[in-house]
Formats: C-alpha cells, structure tokens, sequence
C-alpha cells in the first residue's frame, strides 16, 4: 500500500511540474511576442503648416503595411507646397518597431526615395518632418473593427482605416 502511495505520488507530482513549466513557458512567450502589431491600413492626410508668414499645404495619401516581425512599411505618396513651388512625394519608409507601455517605437532601417518624387531635402523638413526623422512613436488605438486612431505625443496625427480584400 505504502509503495502504491509513493508511486502515486512521484506521478501527481511530475504531473504539476510539468503543467507548471508548460505555463511557464507560455507565459514567456507571450511576454516575448506581446501581440501588439501595426494594421495595415490606408489615410489621407492634409497638413498645413504656416512657416515664414506663408502657408505650407500637404496632400499625402499613406499606406501602412506590416512587412515581417516588427516591422512596418510606409508607402507615401502625395503632393508639397513650399518656397520653390509644388514637388511630388514618393517615397517607402522601413522601420523597425517595439511596443512599450502602450507607444510604438519605430527606427527608421531605409527611406527610398521613388523616381516621381523631386522635392529637396530642406524642403522635406519644412513640409512633411515625418519622413525626415530617423526615430519617431506613435499610439495605435482601435476606434472600431476598421478605424485606427494613429497619436503622437499630444495630438492625433492621422485616422488610418484597414484595407479590405
């Protein structure tokens, strides 16, 4: 009876040791992966800026697409007044990203400038700043099943809606 016991015992016992390093483990990962990916969505956005008693006016239509495990992809395209006249916008920006305490964290990895786009690089700074930093975060909070609400530090910067296939 003695030895029944012991037997039953030893297998219980490595039966709580093995559910209790499964959910171990699954917590890690989870803690590791987190769940917490951009949308891949589409916005318009119009900014206007006044600098030097003159209004600066920016049309861009934005893509963000999810490229690979924390990563992300913007696809500009768009219109900029400045100084000089008109310039067209054409560019794809990669970056990398972490998500911490509810911000996103986006490094730049490489900003490709596509043929169609001819606006300078201080032009850039002054009409779209954006695509000229190298760090940059954002807030992505659900507003319904296909609204996003992208926010910088204070204010929105742009609503992004999901793309539908």
């Amino acid at each position: 009876m003695k030895s029944l016991i012991k037997r039953n015992y030893k297998r219980y016992l490595s039966i709580v040791i093995s559910l209790l390093s499964l959910s171990v483990i699954i917590g890690t990962a989870w803690l590791f992966f987190d769940f917490h990916n951009v949308p891949e969505c589409k916005s318009v956005i119009k900014v206007i800026r006044p600098l030097d008693d003159e209004k600066k006016d920016s049309l861009i239509l934005l893509n963000v697409v999810p490229s690979g495990f924390r990563e992300a992809t913007f696809i500009i395209n768009g219109h900029a007044t400045g100084e000089k006249g008109s310039y067209a916008v054409s560019r794809v920006i990669e970056a990398d990203y972490s998500y911490k305490s509810g911000y996103y964290y986006f490094t730049v990895k490489d900003v490709k400038k596509q043929p169609a786009d001819n606006i300078e690089q201080d032009e850039v700074s002054k009409t779209i700043p954006i695509i000229n930093s190298k760090y940059f975060l954002l807030k992505i909070e659900q507003l319904s099943n296909n609204s996003f609400v992208f926010t910088g530090n204070r204010a929105p910067v742009f609503i992004c809606t999901k793309t539908t296939k």
